[in-house]
């Protein structure tokens, strides 16, 4: 059997491909010694129960 997407399933390419963008983009963040405080600081908008279960 052969699947492939309706006309309204390639209406949300452009979304993917943004998101896979991104994605190639901010992939390295955790490597990047500049960055290091992404992994000890919650974001400031992030509520408690966000930094109490770890991220």
């Amino acid at each position: 059997m052969e699947y492939s997407l309706t006309a309204r399933g390639r209406t949300l390419e452009p979304v993917i491909m943004a998101l896979k963008k991104w994605g190639d983009e901010n992939t390295g963040f955790r490597r990047d010694p500049e960055s290091s405080a992404d992994l000890d600081e919650p974001a400031a908008d992030c509520p408690v129960s966000c930094v109490q279960a770890g991220g």
